[in-house]
């Protein structure tokens, strides 16, 4: 009797040094079993637009729109959460459309009119086809991409609107009608346009609706009254991997866990420039670059692949994003799909940064001091991740503000004059906008005017 209860503290005294060993091991790695998202099933949302914008209609004596417009993430703190249930109410809109015939495509975008009209702007960085903005296999017989949906009404969303579906970059569009419930898009217009939250918020001009400014389609143009142009916080970047202290070595290890299918037995080698590499069983190669990137790498993806089509793999990519350690909750929720690349089966997903609206804009040269183009790049190939580049800089706000005194006519006119020196004629712009500009991630980063010409950037 008495052996059979030794034989049995035994036991218990076995099971409790077991636990008390994965216990420390989770509390060092993080859980394996939840940590590698790379196989993660691969759902079929709509891709989010870079912004949303909420027009409050208006004409003066001319005949010309005066329409001021709001970015929906100045209104409510959570542009994310709100971005995600208006652009589900528009494919449920879509979703109801029974019109059979074909839409007609038709040339020259109706800015004026568009803006004359209360409205809900869907902004896209890039064209994108319609079912990849509606989360829908199929989409009115829309073929066509897209960088613009507005969605407008003269009776502000009772039960009926429009959508125009615009492409600014070929100068074409599409239009149709909807009924159904415009529950959220009713609700965010109301809030948005009352005047007490207007007047405390940046008002935004449709550079479309002013005359002699030669930009290509529509940027919204920050506007004021006031000296200041915007009130903003001054940002800084850091980087937390310091691997020269145990701190910074745990954090690195928390992230690149996510890239393992056994953490455990990754190997690892240290160089002397501060070069982190893991490896496991040649199936994952990861290196840490203590500039401020992480890089993955699929030594052996699938021979036999699914096909993933561009929402698939945007989903997928998502998935991971939302989800891994990797990258900091605060920087997922700031970043905007600024590119897709497809070469056959293989699709690379460009996401950039922004911050209250505004991009966090890298110069060419601190990107090539990188290595990276886009401060997150993932290649997808049917239900593998090829490979992966992940910026580590993270972007905080400094208890710190400054006001933005320099009016958009200004750098018009520097850009013009530079153009005009180098003997070219062609002055029309493709875009004009305030960004964060970070060209030494060391100093303050300060907003400052950026200019898109011949898809180049310049910062007059």
């Amino acid at each position: 009797m008495e052996k059979g209860k030794e034989h049995i503290k035994l036991i218990l005294l076995s099971c409790l040094i077991v636990a008390t060993v994965i216990q420390t091991a989770l509390l060092w790695l993080g859980s394996m079993s939840s940590h590698n998202f790379l196989k993660q099933n691969i759902g079929s949302e709509p891709i989010i637009p870079m912004n949303i914008w909420v027009v409050q209609a208006g004409n003066n004596d001319t005949g010309l729109s005066n329409s001021l417009a709001f970015y929906l993430g100045d209104t409510t703190g959570n542009d994310k959460k709100d971005y995600k249930r208006l652009t589900s109410e528009l494919g449920k809109v879509v979703y109801s459309y029974e019109e059979e015939k074909a839409l007609e495509k038709q040339e020259g975008i109706p800015w004026n009119k568009l803006f004359s009209m209360p409205s809900i702007v869907f902004e896209y960085e890039i064209p994108l086809e319609f079912e990849h903005i509606t989360g829908l296999s199929k989409t009115a017989g829309m073929t066509q991409k897209l960088d613009y949906v507005f969605m407008y009404s003269n009776n502000k969303f009772q039960k009926e609107a429009s959508l125009c579906l615009i492409n600014s970059k070929e100068d074409y569009f599409y239009e149709l009608t909807v009924q159904g419930n415009f529950q959220d898009i009713e609700k965010v217009y109301a809030a948005v346009t009352e005047a007490d939250l207007s007047k405390h918020i940046t008002a935004y001009q449709p550079s479309a609706t002013i005359e002699n400014v030669q930009i290509k389609g529509n940027v919204f143009l920050p506007t004021s009254s006031q000296e200041a142009l915007v009130t903003y916080p001054v940002l800084e970047m850091k980087n937390g991997i310091a691997t020269d202290t145990g701190e910074g070595q745990h954090l690195l290890e928390t992230k690149v866990n996510d890239f393992f299918v056994s953490p455990l037995i990754k190997e690892k080698d240290v160089y002397e420039d501060g070069t982190v590499v893991y490896k496991e069983q040649k199936k994952t190669l990861v290196t840490y670059n203590p500039e401020g990137v992480i890089e993955y790498l699929n030594l052996d993806p699938k021979q036999a692949q699914n096909v993933t089509n561009l929402r698939q793999g945007y989903n997928k990519v998502l998935s991971f994003v939302q989800q891994a350690e990797s990258i900091a909750k605060h920087t997922a929720d700031n970043l905007y799909l600024a590119n897709i690349v497809q070469e056959g089966q293989k699709i690379t997903y460009y996401f950039d940064l922004s911050f209250n609206g505004y991009r966090i804009q890298l110069s060419d040269a601190l990107k090539k001091k990188l290595g990276i183009t886009s401060y997150l790049e993932v290649v997808v190939k049917g239900n593998d991740f090829i490979s992966m580049k992940i910026c580590t800089l993270e972007v905080y706000p400094k208890w710190q503000t400054e006001s933005f005194k320099s009016h958009y006519l200004e750098p018009m006119d520097d850009m013009y004059s530079l153009l005009l020196e180098q003997g070219i004629e062609d002055l029309e712009i493709d875009r004009l906008e305030l960004v964060y500009l970070v060209s030494d991630e060391t100093l303050p980063i300060k907003l400052a005017w950026g200019v898109i010409y011949k898809q180049r950037w310049y910062y007059p």
